[in-house]
């Protein structure tokens, strides 16, 4: 192939790349729309476990945007400072009260105890391929982890994704937190879960649960896991 049919193929994938980015951004633009977040496709029995009350959140207040934020530092600081992207508050404050960013909030009385992160995005910035509901962070405090608040949450999410016909829910974790996935065996809804940098190392790897989605990145590159602030791993203590 000839340097002038090779520049021909790059821009004709440039378009196709650019075409398939316009028609997932459009897919995406109700969804982003929505006022509560997708929780109406769920069942109000399915916002209570036990004496908890959960809410799903186009946008934090200030006390619980503090709240959460000091859920999340107390699980994931030590593990993000052994890592080569290190702890930077300002940045996860900011991903926190990004326009983009919607929320599920689990409270005791007024107290949050838990909160996830999610937004309705692309699957990869530089080749999209399906439009997704991307969790940036599952948290949970610690004195209420094991207790299966976690996993509803995500059954949730999974719940809202194929309300909404997205084609995944996908997570992105540290392979040190293998232990905090989310059990998906009784869910029929896609889920994807990608591990990223040991704690003790810095290697990627992928993983998949039951029913999973197309891994989104099976060249095993850790394009969309941790190609920079966007698509920097989150957490999950659950």
């Amino acid at each position: 192939m000839g340097k002038q049919s090779k520049s021909n193929a790059k821009k004709e994938q440039r378009k196709l790349t650019q075409r398939r980015r316009a028609a997932l951004e459009e897919r995406l633009r109700a969804p982003r729309a929505l006022q509560d977040c997708g929780a109406g496709f769920l069942q109000p029995a399915l916002l209570r476990v036990g004496d908890l009350e959960i809410s799903f959140e186009p946008t934090l207040s200030k006390p619980d945007l503090a709240a959460c934020f000091d859920i999340l530092e107390d699980n994931m600081k030590e593990q993000y400072e052994v890592n080569p992207w290190g702890w930077d508050p300002k940045m996860k404050r900011a991903e926190l009260a990004n326009d983009e960013a919607r929320f599920v909030v689990v409270r005791d009385n007024d107290r949050v105890v838990a909160f996830a992160h999610f937004r309705f995005e692309l699957d990869d910035d530089d080749a999209p391929e399906r439009a997704v509901l991307y969790v940036r962070e599952l948290q949970v405090a610690e004195a209420r982890r094991g207790s299966g608040i976690g996993r509803r949450v995500m059954g949730l999410l999974q719940l809202v994704g194929a309300g909404l016909a997205l084609e995944c829910v996908m997570l992105t974790v540290f392979e040190s937190n293998k232990a905090h996935w989310p059990s998906t065996r009784r869910s029929s809804s896609a889920f994807w879960i990608g591990t990223t940098c040991r704690s003790s190392g810095g290697r990627s790897a992928t993983g998949s649960f039951p029913n999973p989605c197309p891994n989104p990145n099976p060249s095993g590159r850790p394009t969309n896991l941790d190609d920079g602030a966007r698509r920097r791993p989150g957490g999950l203590l659950a």
